[in-house]
């Protein structure tokens, strides 16, 4: 938690990612592993989870559906336990149902570990068709920000991305992301038989990362308030303020602001501190009296 208080009080954690995607290896892949190029594409919507327009197998699971993948509002809406429990349309190790298993039967509490997440791709396309690295950098700058980086983040690389003992199927890793070193495969749930691809490479390499804290409302107030001793040695305040006076408290019907600091618009660490000082006995006072018997009044 950092330091002071304050400073960490309903922060976020953000953690940043270069993840170098080696495309011309995945179309390899998937053109020595399939049958016919429509047998590509549904074996790559099979390890993703989704069809190349982003349309789900769980809303689309015979072919893709353009429409649907650029439809933000329903590409989305989906879940597995009632429709799909064993993984024959979205398979349980697939990309996106490893990354959040909505619903899904698996060890753990899913809602402890999800999270906000997004990516934006970098470097230009490779051209349709070629099947070897044109010396290109492409791939995926990933962002996520959560409440708890090992709970959430660390977990979900570890646990979920590069194992798969939380929904029973051993040390299998993401046919996508996965760090493979050509020893593991990928089954697809099918009936009767169930279909077992080749050993698979590694596609998704990381070229860079950060972890990072985010403060929240009450921190960034508390820095602005902060003096600048930056510039020759002489305090200064950053932006504009206006002078408040704070009115004399009334006993009984004020007694609750004296426990919260004046807001003034020189507040330091200090500042902060002599405030709490100060707050500290009154509210001693204030229970001390709230607790007291109650005594009859004397006659006069």
């Amino acid at each position: 938690m950092p330091q002071p208080e304050t400073l960490g009080r309903n922060g976020s954690y953000a953690a940043f990612r270069k993840l170098h995607q080696d495309v011309a290896a995945f179309r390899r892949y998937l053109s020595q592993a399939a049958t016919s190029p429509e047998d590509e594409e549904l074996l790559a919507a099979k390890m993703m989870g989704r069809w190349r327009s982003g349309a789900p197998l769980a809303l689309s699971p015979q072919h893709d559906d353009p429409a649907l993948g650029a439809d933000p509002g329903r590409r989305n809406t989906f879940l597995y336990a009632r429709e799909d429990p064993a993984g024959f349309v979205t398979p349980a190790g697939c990309h996106i149902r490893r990354a959040n298993p909505r619903d899904a039967s698996v060890a753990g509490e899913v809602r402890l570990h999800r999270m906000i997440r997004r990516g934006a791709v970098y470097g230009s396309p490779l051209p349709d068709g070629d099947l070897e690295n044109d010396g290109v950098d492409r791939g995926l700058m990933f962002a996520f920000i959560g409440a708890h980086l090992g709970r959430q983040f660390e977990f979900v690389q570890s646990q979920w991305m590069n194992d798969s003992v939380f929904f029973g199927a051993g040390d299998a890793k993401d046919p996508v992301a996965g760090s493979h070193d050509g020893s593991g495969g990928f089954t697809v749930p099918r009936r009767p038989v169930r279909r077992r691809l080749p050993p698979l490479p590694r596609f998704v390499v990381t070229r860079g990362g950060e972890y990072c804290f985010l403060p929240g409302l009450r921190a960034l107030r508390w820095l602005g308030d902060l003096r600048d001793h930056r510039a020759a040695g002489t305090p200064h305040h950053h932006g504009r303020h206006r002078r408040r006076t704070q009115r004399p408290a009334r006993p009984g019907r004020d007694r609750h602001r004296l426990l919260r600091p004046a807001r003034h618009p020189r507040r330091t660490r200090r500042g902060l501190l002599s405030g709490l000082a100060a707050a500290l006995p009154i509210a001693a006072v204030l229970n001390s009296r709230r607790n007291r018997p109650p005594t009859t009044r004397r006659a006069r």
